[in-house]
């Protein structure tokens, strides 16, 4: 679904020289950090070799929002991805929007402009790290309960 999403949402609204940040409201029943990566970067998948028996794993780009199947960058122009959790008005205290920052983007989106968690990528250990943020109840000012 995130992948079909971020296809479809990438190509709007023309050239653009300014951050673009696509939003996704996975209507799903369950939805981790684990299912985000695996649309954005691709699948993992362990690869053995018959002949020595070693394995290796990895993502498949073939699988990746952002990866072509050559593990080039694409929707560069992508600067971010916010995956809400099936958020609707009756859950706004509870969950939060997390933006998700593409690597490859060519116009990134600076991360202290965001006041929610996100996930930054670290390219010198090649991971992302989580940065958490207020929650919308806190954002907007609302309630607890």
């Amino acid at each position: 679904m995130i992948c079909k999403a971020l296809k479809k949402k990438a190509g709007r609204y023309g050239k653009l020289e300014l951050p673009f940040i696509i939003a996704i409201n996975i209507k799903e029943i369950f939805c981790d950090e684990g299912m985000v990566a695996n649309a954005l970067f691709g699948e993992m998948v362990v690869c053995i070799n018959r002949k020595t028996l070693g394995h290796s794993v990895d993502r498949d780009p073939r699988t990746a929002a952002l990866r072509d199947p050559k593990r080039n960058p694409k929707n560069t122009r992508v600067s971010g991805i916010i995956i809400l959790d099936n958020l609707n008005p009756w859950c706004i205290i509870q969950k939060s929007p997390e933006l998700w920052h593409n690597p490859w983007a060519s116009y990134p989106f600076p991360p202290e402009l965001w006041q929610l968690s996100q996930w930054i990528p670290n390219n010198e250990k090649s991971i992302y790290e989580k940065k958490d943020g207020k929650i919308l109840s806190e954002l907007f000012r609302l309630p607890h309960n």
